[in-house]
């Protein structure tokens, strides 16, 4: 679906964000630790990452952290 506001997961819901998502690919199996993301609101990073989380073959975690309380803290977390 082209038009859709949820963040994609799939590469084929995804336009013209091969390299984006080839990147993160790359950093990912080079076993590196840590990795930003950023930029302007409603372009693509969180469904850049979601479909490079898709894709690779590893177990991983992800937290929406959007839907958090306002005093969430590490400790809660844990």
């Amino acid at each position: 679906m082209l038009f859709d506001i949820e963040p994609k997961t799939r590469r084929e819901g995804l336009f013209d964000r091969d390299n984006e998502v080839d990147s993160i690919l790359n950093f990912i199996r080079g076993r590196s630790r840590f990795l930003e993301i950023y930029g302007i609101r409603r372009v693509g990073k969180t469904s850049v990452l979601r479909v490079a989380l898709n894709e690779v073959n590893i177990p991983y975690c992800y937290i929406d952290a959007r839907t958090l309380e306002n005093d969430f803290t590490k400790r809660r977390f844990y």
